[in-house]
């Protein structure tokens, strides 16, 4: 380290300070650095969470994760794979983190590229019943939606999935997609 002093007249005293002056200078710079670049990160992603979205048209949107979506998804993917068009569009609007929905995707269809290779696969997390979140997985321009209940307890299932059809009312712009919802109690359905 530089100290400032004629090498000649550095005692070992001085030298022993100046080192820990310059490790304690050091770990600050870097403790500052650190607490910059975390602050850019979580700028970063809640940027990304307010402003990204899933743009897309004419695609089939799940609504909801449960034990049913993961067989949902094979068969969506078949009928289209199966029709005119040869393939689409799947979006899957879920509470569960995106790569834990896509990694069981993977363990269960490992081959599911190879299977239905025009068909494409998005994941997004979020609260079915939430306007925002609708926004983002473009629910406006969807053509198909379905809408599972995110519950093992009928009653709070079905008011999951009368929630999120209030706010599939609410939208500013009403999707004209045709809609299907999984109701568990014969009394709530009308």
């Amino acid at each position: 380290t530089q100290t400032g002093l004629a090498p000649s007249s550095e005692t070992s005293v001085e030298l022993v300070v100046s080192v820990l002056v310059s490790l304690v200078g050091f770990t600050w710079a870097l403790l500052v650095f650190g607490l910059i670049v975390e602050e850019v990160g979580t700028a970063m992603r809640r940027w990304r969470r307010q402003h990204q979205r899933i743009l897309s048209r004419g695609h089939t949107l799940v609504l909801g994760w449960t034990g049913k979506t993961l067989f949902l998804i094979s068969e969506l993917a078949q009928m289209l794979t199966d029709g005119e068009s040869r393939g689409g569009t799947i979006v899957v609007l879920g509470e569960m983190d995106v790569l834990d929905m896509r990694e069981e995707v993977q363990m269960t269809y490992r081959n599911f590229k190879q299977r239905w290779p025009r068909v494409r696969l998005y994941f997004w997390t979020g609260k079915p019943y939430e306007v925002d979140d609708l926004e983002r997985v473009s629910v406006a321009a969807a053509q198909n939606i379905l809408v599972l209940g995110g519950s093992r307890q009928p009653r709070v299932a079905d008011s999951l999935v009368i929630s999120t059809l209030c706010a599939l009312q609410s939208m500013p712009e009403r999707p004209s997609a045709s809609i299907v919802l999984e109701i568990a109690l014969p009394q709530n359905e009308a």
